[in-house]
Protein backbone atom coordinates (compact mmCIF):
# COMPACT_ATOMS: atom_id res chain seq x y z
CA UNK A 1 0.00 0.00 0.00
CA UNK A 2 1.86 3.06 -1.13
CA UNK A 3 1.69 6.83 -0.61
CA UNK A 4 -1.04 7.57 -3.45
CA UNK A 5 -2.92 5.05 -2.00
CA UNK A 6 -6.27 5.48 -0.33
CA UNK A 7 -4.40 4.52 2.72
CA UNK A 8 -2.00 7.82 2.81
CA UNK A 9 -4.82 9.78 4.65
CA UNK A 10 -3.28 12.71 3.34
CA UNK A 11 -6.39 14.30 3.43
CA UNK A 12 -10.33 13.19 2.40
CA UNK A 13 -13.50 14.05 0.64
CA UNK A 14 -15.94 11.76 1.44
CA UNK A 15 -18.10 9.91 -0.84
CA UNK A 16 -21.82 10.47 0.30
CA UNK A 17 -24.65 9.04 -0.91
CA UNK A 18 -28.31 10.35 -0.12
CA UNK A 19 -28.49 8.83 2.91
CA UNK A 20 -25.86 10.72 4.35
CA UNK A 21 -25.06 14.26 5.39
CA UNK A 22 -22.83 16.54 6.34
CA UNK A 23 -23.92 17.99 10.52
CA UNK A 24 -24.46 21.51 10.50
CA UNK A 25 -21.99 23.69 10.33
CA UNK A 26 -19.49 21.09 10.64
CA UNK A 27 -17.35 22.15 7.28
CA UNK A 28 -16.91 25.84 8.73
CA UNK A 29 -17.12 25.04 12.15
CA UNK A 30 -14.77 27.10 14.60
CA UNK A 31 -13.81 24.56 17.45
CA UNK A 32 -10.71 23.66 14.92
CA UNK A 33 -8.22 26.06 14.40
CA UNK A 34 -7.21 23.27 11.44
CA UNK A 35 -9.91 22.72 8.43
CA UNK A 36 -12.25 20.25 9.42
CA UNK A 37 -14.58 18.31 7.49
CA UNK A 38 -17.14 16.53 10.04
CA UNK A 39 -19.78 13.79 9.22
CA UNK A 40 -22.36 11.18 10.97
CA UNK A 41 -22.63 8.70 8.52
CA UNK A 42 -21.28 5.85 9.52
CA UNK A 43 -21.41 3.70 6.09
CA UNK A 44 -19.14 6.99 4.59
CA UNK A 45 -15.77 5.62 2.74
CA UNK A 46 -13.31 8.70 2.37
CA UNK A 47 -10.94 8.83 -0.16
CA UNK A 48 -8.03 10.09 -0.96
CA UNK A 49 -9.33 13.91 -3.09
CA UNK A 50 -7.36 16.62 -1.26
CA UNK A 51 -8.69 19.17 -3.84
CA UNK A 52 -12.07 18.21 -3.54
CA UNK A 53 -11.71 18.95 0.15
CA UNK A 54 -9.85 22.20 -0.64
CA UNK A 55 -12.61 23.68 -2.75
CA UNK A 56 -15.50 22.56 -0.26
CA UNK A 57 -13.51 24.80 2.42
CA UNK A 58 -13.31 27.71 -0.33
CA UNK A 59 -17.25 27.28 -0.27
CA UNK A 60 -17.09 28.45 3.48
CA UNK A 61 -15.89 31.94 2.67
CA UNK A 62 -13.49 31.80 4.99
CA UNK A 63 -9.89 33.17 5.35
CA UNK A 64 -7.41 31.05 5.73
CA UNK A 65 -5.08 31.97 8.80
CA UNK A 66 -2.90 30.10 11.01
CA UNK A 67 -3.76 29.42 14.24
CA UNK A 68 -4.29 32.46 16.53
CA UNK A 69 -1.89 32.15 19.58
CA UNK A 70 -3.51 32.65 23.05
CA UNK A 71 -2.00 35.40 25.12
CA UNK A 72 -0.22 35.16 28.47
CA UNK A 73 0.55 31.48 28.95
CA UNK A 74 3.95 31.16 26.70
CA UNK A 75 6.21 28.81 28.05
CA UNK A 76 9.64 29.12 29.87
CA UNK A 77 12.46 26.52 29.57
CA UNK A 78 13.74 26.35 33.21
CA UNK A 79 17.20 24.57 32.74
CA UNK A 80 18.84 22.72 35.56
CA UNK A 81 22.37 23.67 34.30
CA UNK A 82 25.58 20.79 35.15
CA UNK A 83 28.56 19.75 33.79
CA UNK A 84 28.31 17.52 30.44
CA UNK A 85 28.56 14.20 31.19
CA UNK A 86 28.98 11.38 28.69
CA UNK A 87 25.45 9.99 27.07
CA UNK A 88 23.62 7.78 29.19
CA UNK A 89 20.41 7.25 27.21
CA UNK A 90 19.47 6.65 23.41
CA UNK A 91 17.90 10.36 22.88
CA UNK A 92 16.32 12.28 25.09
CA UNK A 93 12.93 11.68 27.28
CA UNK A 94 9.80 14.06 28.01
CA UNK A 95 7.60 12.94 30.62
CA UNK A 96 5.07 14.73 32.64
CA UNK A 97 5.90 15.61 36.40
CA UNK A 98 3.33 17.91 38.75
CA UNK A 99 6.74 18.97 41.01
CA UNK A 100 5.92 22.79 40.29
CA UNK A 101 2.45 22.38 41.09
CA UNK A 102 0.05 21.44 37.87
CA UNK A 103 1.20 18.40 35.47
CA UNK A 104 3.71 19.68 32.82
CA UNK A 105 5.90 18.33 30.30
CA UNK A 106 9.72 18.29 31.13
CA UNK A 107 12.76 17.20 29.03
CA UNK A 108 15.52 14.73 30.53
CA UNK A 109 18.17 14.87 28.41
CA UNK A 110 20.55 11.79 26.99
CA UNK A 111 23.38 12.58 29.75
CA UNK A 112 20.69 11.15 32.13
CA UNK A 113 20.71 14.87 34.17
CA UNK A 114 19.91 17.96 32.73
CA UNK A 115 16.03 18.30 33.02
CA UNK A 116 14.10 21.54 31.13
CA UNK A 117 10.73 22.17 31.50
CA UNK A 118 9.30 22.58 28.35
CA UNK A 119 5.44 23.83 29.16
CA UNK A 120 3.87 25.85 31.87
CA UNK A 121 0.28 26.00 31.24
CA UNK A 122 -1.63 27.19 33.92
CA UNK A 123 -4.43 24.44 34.00
CA UNK A 124 -1.69 21.82 33.78
CA UNK A 125 -1.02 18.91 31.17
CA UNK A 126 -3.43 16.29 30.61
CA UNK A 127 -1.61 14.09 27.78
CA UNK A 128 1.10 14.82 25.04
CA UNK A 129 2.97 13.01 22.47
CA UNK A 130 6.31 13.65 20.47
CA UNK A 131 6.53 13.96 16.79
CA UNK A 132 9.44 11.49 15.57
CA UNK A 133 10.10 13.88 12.54
CA UNK A 134 11.44 16.73 14.73
CA UNK A 135 10.66 15.98 18.39
CA UNK A 136 7.50 18.64 17.78
CA UNK A 137 4.93 18.13 20.96
CA UNK A 138 1.13 18.00 21.22
CA UNK A 139 -0.51 18.36 24.39
CA UNK A 140 -3.69 18.57 25.76
CA UNK A 141 -4.62 21.66 28.68
CA UNK A 142 -7.75 22.86 29.34
CA UNK A 143 -9.87 20.83 26.72
CA UNK A 144 -7.48 22.42 24.15
CA UNK A 145 -4.89 20.84 21.98
CA UNK A 146 -2.07 22.61 21.14
CA UNK A 147 1.09 22.25 19.55
CA UNK A 148 4.99 23.39 20.20
CA UNK A 149 8.26 22.90 18.75
CA UNK A 150 10.81 20.52 20.14
CA UNK A 151 12.22 23.16 22.71
CA UNK A 152 8.85 24.22 23.82
CA UNK A 153 8.47 27.75 21.96
CA UNK A 154 6.19 28.32 19.25
CA UNK A 155 3.29 27.65 21.31
CA UNK A 156 0.12 27.68 18.98
CA UNK A 157 -3.53 26.29 19.60
CA UNK A 158 -4.53 23.66 16.68
CA UNK A 159 -8.49 22.57 18.46
CA UNK A 160 -10.03 24.57 21.37
CA UNK A 161 -13.37 23.70 23.68
CA UNK A 162 -11.98 24.93 26.24
CA UNK A 163 -15.89 26.15 27.02
CA UNK A 164 -16.99 22.62 27.39
CA UNK A 165 -18.96 22.03 30.10
CA UNK A 166 -17.08 19.41 32.18
CA UNK A 167 -20.66 18.57 34.09
CA UNK A 168 -22.74 17.49 31.31
CA UNK A 169 -23.68 14.30 30.24
CA UNK A 170 -21.90 13.89 27.05
CA UNK A 171 -18.62 15.69 27.85
CA UNK A 172 -16.13 12.26 27.94
CA UNK A 173 -17.83 11.21 25.22
CA UNK A 174 -18.56 14.05 22.73
CA UNK A 175 -16.83 17.07 24.44
CA UNK A 176 -13.63 16.16 25.73
CA UNK A 177 -10.36 16.63 23.40
CA UNK A 178 -7.17 13.91 24.50
CA UNK A 179 -5.09 10.90 23.39
CA UNK A 180 -3.18 13.10 20.89
CA UNK A 181 -0.96 10.71 18.95
CA UNK A 182 1.78 11.18 15.89
CA UNK A 183 2.05 8.76 13.10
CA UNK A 184 5.75 6.78 13.00
CA UNK A 185 6.97 9.48 9.70
CA UNK A 186 5.48 12.35 11.94
CA UNK A 187 2.98 13.41 9.14
CA UNK A 188 -0.38 12.96 11.07
CA UNK A 189 -1.82 13.46 14.65
CA UNK A 190 -4.72 11.68 15.46
CA UNK A 191 -6.46 12.45 18.61
CA UNK A 192 -10.18 11.55 20.20
CA UNK A 193 -12.38 14.50 20.14
CA UNK A 194 -16.02 13.26 19.74
CA UNK A 195 -14.76 10.30 18.02
CA UNK A 196 -11.56 10.05 15.86
CA UNK A 197 -9.65 12.76 14.13
CA UNK A 198 -6.67 12.60 11.97
CA UNK A 199 -4.79 15.74 10.86
CA UNK A 200 -2.47 16.00 8.41
CA UNK A 201 0.32 18.05 9.51
CA UNK A 202 1.47 18.98 6.11
CA UNK A 203 -1.83 20.51 4.78
CA UNK A 204 -3.50 21.63 8.64
CA UNK A 205 -6.35 19.86 7.40
CA UNK A 206 -8.19 17.81 9.71
CA UNK A 207 -11.22 14.87 9.42
CA UNK A 208 -13.84 13.58 12.02
CA UNK A 209 -13.26 9.81 10.84
CA UNK A 210 -14.86 8.31 13.16
CA UNK A 211 -18.05 9.09 15.47
CA UNK A 212 -18.42 8.45 18.68
CA UNK A 213 -22.42 8.19 19.56
CA UNK A 214 -24.82 8.88 22.26
CA UNK A 215 -28.22 6.42 23.39
CA UNK A 216 -30.85 8.94 22.21
CA UNK A 217 -32.65 7.20 25.84
CA UNK A 218 -30.14 7.02 28.49
CA UNK A 219 -27.87 9.59 26.98
CA UNK A 220 -25.01 7.11 28.01
CA UNK A 221 -22.15 6.44 25.44
CA UNK A 222 -23.51 4.23 22.89
CA UNK A 223 -19.88 3.47 20.95
CA UNK A 224 -16.57 5.38 21.01
CA UNK A 225 -13.22 5.81 19.46
CA UNK A 226 -10.04 6.26 20.77
CA UNK A 227 -6.41 6.50 18.98
CA UNK A 228 -4.16 3.47 20.58
CA UNK A 229 -1.16 2.84 18.45
CA UNK A 230 -0.07 3.63 15.19
CA UNK A 231 1.03 1.12 12.90
CA UNK A 232 4.93 1.05 11.20
CA UNK A 233 3.26 2.06 8.27
CA UNK A 234 1.98 5.66 9.05
CA UNK A 235 -1.25 3.91 7.83
CA UNK A 236 -3.04 1.73 9.92
CA UNK A 237 -4.44 2.20 13.37
CA UNK A 238 -5.07 0.62 16.44
CA UNK A 239 -8.07 2.08 18.31
CA UNK A 240 -9.66 1.30 22.34
CA UNK A 241 -13.44 1.02 21.37
CA UNK A 242 -16.45 0.18 22.84
CA UNK A 243 -20.09 0.76 23.83
CA UNK A 244 -22.06 -0.13 26.81
CA UNK A 245 -19.99 -1.88 29.67
CA UNK A 246 -17.42 -3.28 26.96
CA UNK A 247 -14.12 -2.53 26.02
CA UNK A 248 -12.88 -3.54 22.51
CA UNK A 249 -9.84 -3.60 20.47
CA UNK A 250 -10.38 -2.10 16.92
CA UNK A 251 -7.98 -1.68 13.73
CA UNK A 252 -8.33 1.43 11.11
CA UNK A 253 -7.53 -0.05 8.01
CA UNK A 254 -7.69 2.44 5.16
CA UNK A 255 -8.52 1.53 1.86
CA UNK A 256 -9.80 -1.91 2.67
CA UNK A 257 -13.64 -2.91 3.16
CA UNK A 258 -15.02 -2.51 5.88
CA UNK A 259 -12.44 0.49 7.19
CA UNK A 260 -12.37 -0.39 10.73
CA UNK A 261 -12.53 -4.13 11.62
CA UNK A 262 -13.42 -5.21 15.73
CA UNK A 263 -10.53 -7.62 16.99
CA UNK A 264 -11.60 -8.12 20.44
CA UNK A 265 -15.13 -7.88 22.18
CA UNK A 266 -15.49 -7.67 26.39
CA UNK A 267 -12.45 -6.25 28.93
CA UNK A 268 -9.54 -5.22 26.77
CA UNK A 269 -7.53 -2.41 25.25
CA UNK A 270 -7.99 -0.24 27.86
CA UNK A 271 -6.01 -1.93 30.30
CA UNK A 272 -3.47 -3.05 28.32
CA UNK A 273 -0.08 -2.38 26.71
CA UNK A 274 -0.03 -2.84 22.60
CA UNK A 275 2.82 -2.59 20.41
CA UNK A 276 3.01 -3.44 16.67
CA UNK A 277 5.58 -5.66 15.28
CA UNK A 278 7.45 -4.74 11.82
CA UNK A 279 5.42 -7.08 9.94
CA UNK A 280 2.59 -5.45 10.74
CA UNK A 281 0.52 -6.76 13.00
CA UNK A 282 -0.37 -5.62 17.04
CA UNK A 283 0.88 -7.33 20.38
CA UNK A 284 -1.56 -7.00 23.01
CA UNK A 285 -0.27 -7.60 26.74
CA UNK A 286 -2.10 -7.68 30.12
CA UNK A 287 -0.14 -7.87 33.56
CA UNK A 288 -3.13 -7.98 35.62
CA UNK A 289 -5.06 -10.55 37.42
CA UNK A 290 -8.86 -10.79 38.16
CA UNK A 291 -11.33 -9.01 35.95
CA UNK A 292 -9.35 -9.03 33.46
CA UNK A 293 -7.11 -12.20 31.51
CA UNK A 294 -3.36 -11.78 31.65
CA UNK A 295 -1.80 -12.88 28.88
CA UNK A 296 0.19 -12.15 25.67
CA UNK A 297 -1.71 -12.07 22.51
CA UNK A 298 -0.87 -11.19 18.33
CA UNK A 299 -3.68 -9.92 16.09
CA UNK A 300 -4.16 -10.10 12.55
CA UNK A 301 -5.39 -6.12 11.99
CA UNK A 302 -7.44 -7.11 8.89
CA UNK A 303 -8.74 -10.37 9.83
CA UNK A 304 -8.95 -9.48 13.62
CA UNK A 305 -7.71 -12.89 14.43
CA UNK A 306 -6.02 -13.42 17.83
CA UNK A 307 -3.35 -16.04 18.32
CA UNK A 308 -2.15 -16.59 21.99
CA UNK A 309 1.69 -16.45 22.49
CA UNK A 310 1.27 -17.79 26.37
CA UNK A 311 0.19 -21.28 26.29
CA UNK A 312 -0.43 -21.17 30.38
CA UNK A 313 1.71 -24.43 30.85
CA UNK A 314 0.91 -26.84 33.16
CA UNK A 315 -2.08 -24.77 34.48
CA UNK A 316 0.02 -21.68 35.73
CA UNK A 317 -1.44 -18.19 35.21
CA UNK A 318 0.98 -16.24 33.16
CA UNK A 319 1.20 -12.41 33.08
CA UNK A 320 3.22 -10.23 30.60
CA UNK A 321 3.50 -6.55 29.87
CA UNK A 322 4.87 -4.08 27.95
CA UNK A 323 6.37 -5.89 24.69
CA UNK A 324 9.21 -4.81 23.04
CA UNK A 325 8.98 -6.77 19.16
CA UNK A 326 12.72 -5.70 17.53
CA UNK A 327 13.29 -5.48 13.94
CA UNK A 328 16.09 -8.07 14.73
CA UNK A 329 13.22 -10.61 15.53
CA UNK A 330 13.45 -10.88 19.48
CA UNK A 331 10.67 -10.18 21.45
CA UNK A 332 11.32 -8.55 25.12
CA UNK A 333 8.79 -8.12 27.60
CA UNK A 334 8.17 -8.24 31.49
CA UNK A 335 7.32 -11.67 32.60
CA UNK A 336 5.52 -13.83 35.48
CA UNK A 337 3.87 -16.79 36.40
CA UNK A 338 1.91 -18.00 39.49
CA UNK A 339 -0.14 -21.26 39.99
CA UNK A 340 -2.89 -19.37 41.65
CA UNK A 341 -3.96 -16.01 40.99
CA UNK A 342 -2.35 -13.09 42.90
CA UNK A 343 -3.93 -10.78 45.40
CA UNK A 344 -2.56 -7.82 43.66
CA UNK A 345 -0.71 -6.94 40.19
CA UNK A 346 2.54 -9.71 40.62
CA UNK A 347 6.07 -8.29 40.33
CA UNK A 348 7.48 -8.82 36.81
CA UNK A 349 11.03 -9.92 35.44
CA UNK A 350 12.51 -8.22 32.32
CA UNK A 351 12.74 -11.31 29.90
CA UNK A 352 13.19 -12.20 25.86
CA UNK A 353 11.99 -14.89 24.18
CA UNK A 354 8.71 -16.88 24.45
CA UNK A 355 8.38 -20.64 26.02
CA UNK A 356 11.55 -22.99 25.69
CA UNK A 357 13.23 -20.32 24.74
CA UNK A 358 12.65 -17.52 27.35
CA UNK A 359 15.69 -15.80 28.58
CA UNK A 360 15.51 -13.81 32.16
CA UNK A 361 17.55 -10.49 31.55
CA UNK A 362 17.82 -9.58 35.42
CA UNK A 363 17.68 -10.80 38.89
CA UNK A 364 15.40 -8.72 40.00
CA UNK A 365 11.72 -7.94 39.92
CA UNK A 366 10.28 -5.17 39.51
CA UNK A 367 6.57 -4.15 41.61
CA UNK A 368 4.06 -1.69 40.79
CA UNK A 369 4.71 -0.96 37.54
CA UNK A 370 3.39 1.81 35.94
CA UNK A 371 4.26 1.87 32.62
CA UNK A 372 7.48 1.17 30.42
CA UNK A 373 9.62 2.51 27.78
CA UNK A 374 11.88 0.86 25.68
CA UNK A 375 14.79 1.68 23.52
CA UNK A 376 14.38 0.28 20.22
CA UNK A 377 17.05 -1.93 20.08
CA UNK A 378 16.35 -3.64 23.49
CA UNK A 379 19.05 -3.17 25.30
CA UNK A 380 17.47 -0.62 28.17
CA UNK A 381 14.30 0.19 29.37
CA UNK A 382 12.66 3.03 31.65
CA UNK A 383 10.17 1.32 34.65
CA UNK A 384 7.63 3.90 36.19
CA UNK A 385 7.30 2.46 39.51
CA UNK A 386 3.79 3.60 41.23
CA UNK A 387 3.99 5.20 44.42
CA UNK A 388 2.22 3.19 47.21
CA UNK A 389 0.04 6.21 48.26
CA UNK A 390 -1.83 6.19 44.44
CA UNK A 391 -1.51 8.40 41.67
CA UNK A 392 -0.33 8.68 37.86
CA UNK A 393 3.66 9.14 38.65
CA UNK A 394 6.71 7.34 40.27
CA UNK A 395 9.96 7.14 40.49
CA UNK A 396 11.83 6.02 36.75
CA UNK A 397 14.55 3.73 36.88
CA UNK A 398 16.64 2.78 34.21
CA UNK A 399 17.42 -1.18 33.74
CA UNK A 400 19.97 -2.32 30.91
CA UNK A 401 18.85 -5.53 29.81
CA UNK A 402 22.26 -6.75 30.00
CA UNK A 403 22.11 -6.56 34.24
CA UNK A 404 24.24 -3.94 35.14
CA UNK A 405 23.10 -1.89 38.51
CA UNK A 406 19.75 -0.07 37.63
CA UNK A 407 19.87 3.55 38.54
CA UNK A 408 16.77 6.15 39.62
CA UNK A 409 17.05 8.83 36.88
CA UNK A 410 13.90 10.58 38.45
CA UNK A 411 12.26 10.60 41.65
CA UNK A 412 8.68 12.08 39.95
CA UNK A 413 7.42 11.29 35.93
CA UNK A 414 4.75 9.32 33.96
CA UNK A 415 4.03 9.58 29.66
CA UNK A 416 7.51 9.19 29.04
CA UNK A 417 8.32 9.36 25.31
CA UNK A 418 11.35 9.27 23.62
CA UNK A 419 12.44 12.99 22.12
CA UNK A 420 13.45 14.07 18.68
CA UNK A 421 14.05 11.03 16.68
CA UNK A 422 13.97 8.75 19.74
CA UNK A 423 11.66 6.12 18.79
CA UNK A 424 8.27 5.24 21.75
CA UNK A 425 7.77 1.89 22.33
CA UNK A 426 5.97 0.45 25.10
CA UNK A 427 4.05 3.37 26.64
Amino acid sequence: MGMMAIGAILAYRPVIDSRCALSPGALCGTHHRVHTVKTYCSGVLFRLVATGLLAALAACNLPVEPPVEPAATEATAIETPVALEPRLLPAAVLFLSGRSGEAQVWQLAADGLTQTQLTNEPAGVDGFDVSPLDGGLAYVSDNQLYMRDADGSNRRLMVDNAAADREAADYYAMQRISDPLFSPDGRFLAYAYGGLWILDLESNQAVHLLNNEIDSESEGMQSYYVPLAWAPNSLQLALASGGPGENRLAFLNPGEEPMVSVAQAGVGPPCCQPAWTPDGELLLASPYAGLLEPGLWRYDPLSGERQALLDGEEGLLEFAGWPLPTEAGVLYYFYASAAEPPAGDPPLFMVRGLAGEREPLREEAFANIGEVLWAADGSLALVVQLRPEGGRGGAVLLAHADGRQSQLLLEDGYGLRWGGRGKVIGK
